[in-house]
């Protein structure tokens, strides 16, 4: 996520601003909240490097929004958790072939997490995608309030599709 971060940025591919957007948001918040690193505690390399990295792509997420001008739709939101998912099946294929757990989607981390309250191993991986379908939607609610508050559109739910300007 932090390369597609980048490129999305340098290259000011809109496209990838709503991978930025709900991703970077939502999956780098709770990294910085529930970091794996924090065993290792402050300075230690590791922890700056994942802080640092996790907050940038919070940053990035945000900065699409306010600064960009970019407005994701209920259809990007949609489009993003299918694609994440896809891409979680993808690696859970890769951990097995490495015997990495990336994601935690093999086993629970070793070390005291927030997945300890989700359930035994493999339950806990569609809570998972579960709680990630809500963020997204918390993340997409400004925007959706915006446009229903928006003169002319009082008659349009909150959650439906906003329209995407031609950019």
């Amino acid at each position: 996520m932090a390369i597609v971060t980048v490129w999305a940025l340098v290259a000011r591919h809109r496209p990838l601003y709503d991978y930025v957007y709900f991703l970077g948001i939502a999956g780098s918040a709770q990294a910085l909240l529930a970091s794996p690193v924090g065993i290792y505690g402050y300075p230690h390399l590791y922890f700056i490097c994942s802080m640092l990295s996790h907050g940038a792509m919070v940053t990035a997420g945000i900065q699409c929004a306010v600064l960009e001008g970019h407005r994701p739709t209920l259809r990007s939101l949609w489009r993003v958790a299918v694609w994440a998912i896809a891409c979680t099946a993808v690696i859970f294929a890769l951990n097995l072939w490495l015997g990495s757990n990336y994601l935690f989607i093999g086993h629970k981390p070793e070390f005291p997490s927030l997945i300890d309250s989700l359930g035994p191993w493999p339950l806990y991986v569609p809570v998972i995608i579960g709680l990630a379908l809500i963020l997204f939607h918390l993340l997409y609610l400004p925007f959706a309030w915006s446009d229903w508050r928006r003169p002319g559109n009082r008659t349009q739910s909150p959650l439906q599709d906003s329209v995407r300007p031609p950019f």
